[in-house]
């Protein structure tokens, strides 16, 4: 399958390096509205700069495009009703309306959307939970320093999405309730964000989010019957810790590294699958609709949350 990149960031650039290494795919150029620094990028890779889009979109099957480019929206949609393959890289501001839009188009076109949601590491847990069928709750907490409110413009963070995505992959039911809330405090910015999941198979989840202003942290525990998984985005690490209970009173710690780099070239080769088996990548390969529909609907609860007036601010 021919690919090609539009953009010429570092995402850009780590992309590049990862499909050099999959089989089966071939990166044969690129694409940037600053024709200067699509040279730049080409001769880094060995591929070809295409000074137009239409040049570009001639000779590939399929595009990587990150979603904080230029004009990405409107570059998505043409690449889509040109009847390419688009992958998306950081779609969690995506929404939900843009998405079903986009979705529509890509159906109308019978090509594959693939929306990667930041690196979410969510095939690693998959494979560390699979000793354990007894998840009970989880909770993830973040704190984080922004100037700007809890939710800007009525869109969730980008991380709380990376998690709904986690969430929903490692406890594979329906959502049967949500409740959320948002408040905010006295000085610019700061404020807090709470919203609680329940499943129909009795699993419930806690997502935390406070906006300190002065440091981050991002956690996320998965509490089984056997043993708790504890995730550190920021030290980039997953540790899992038996229960003593269930081992004859012996607690024992086993510590994995996240590798982002792996994570990335997962999503990659799912994005490659979905298009070799004609699969709708976002809901038969990754089922990441769920996660921009229940991402959406946690939005709605806030929006109607009485306390939430400086939440836009």
């Amino acid at each position: 399958m021919k690919i090609g990149i539009i953009g010429a960031d570092k995402l850009a650039h780590l992309v590049a390096n990862l499909i050099k290494n999959i089989e089966g795919l071939e990166m044969t150029g690129c694409y940037h509205c600053d024709y200067s620094l699509s040279m730049e990028f080409a001769t880094y890779h060995k591929i070809v700069p295409y000074p137009t889009l239409e040049a570009f979109l001639k000779n590939v099957d399929a595009i990587v495009i990150n979603l904080n480019t230029n004009n990405a929206m409107l570059l998505i949609e043409t690449c889509l009703k040109c009847f390419k393959h688009v992958f998306v890289t950081e779609a969690q501001q995506l929404g939900y309306k843009n998405y079903l839009r986009l979705e529509k188009i890509a159906e109308e076109s019978n090509v594959r959307l693939y929306s990667e949601f930041g690196l979410d590491h969510g095939f690693i847990l998959e494979d560390i939970a699979k000793r354990s069928n007894d998840l009970l709750f989880i909770n993830a907490s973040h704190t984080y320093a922004m100037n700007e409110g809890i939710c800007m413009r009525g869109l969730l963070p980008s991380f709380i999405l990376q998690d709904i995505n986690i969430i929903l992959r490692l406890i594979k039911a329906n959502v049967k309730k949500i409740n959320a809330n948002c408040w905010s405090f006295n000085q610019p910015g700061a404020g807090m964000l709470s919203a609680k999941l329940d499943f129909d198979n009795g699993t419930s989840c806690n997502l935390l989010l406070v906006n300190s202003g002065n440091y981050e942290e991002r956690h996320m525990t998965l509490y089984y019957k056997t043993e708790i998984i504890q995730i550190d985005f920021i030290e980039n690490y997953i540790k899992v810790t038996s229960n003593s209970d269930y081992t004859d009173g012996r607690q024992k710690t086993i510590k994995y590294a996240l590798t982002p780099e792996n994570s990335l070239m997962h999503e990659i080769k799912l994005f490659q699958l979905s298009v070799q088996n004609n699969l709708s990548a976002l809901r038969s390969a990754d089922d990441k609709y769920k996660s921009i529909k229940v991402s959406h609907l946690i939005e709605e609860k806030i929006n109607h949350f009485t306390s939430s007036h400086i939440f836009y601010s």
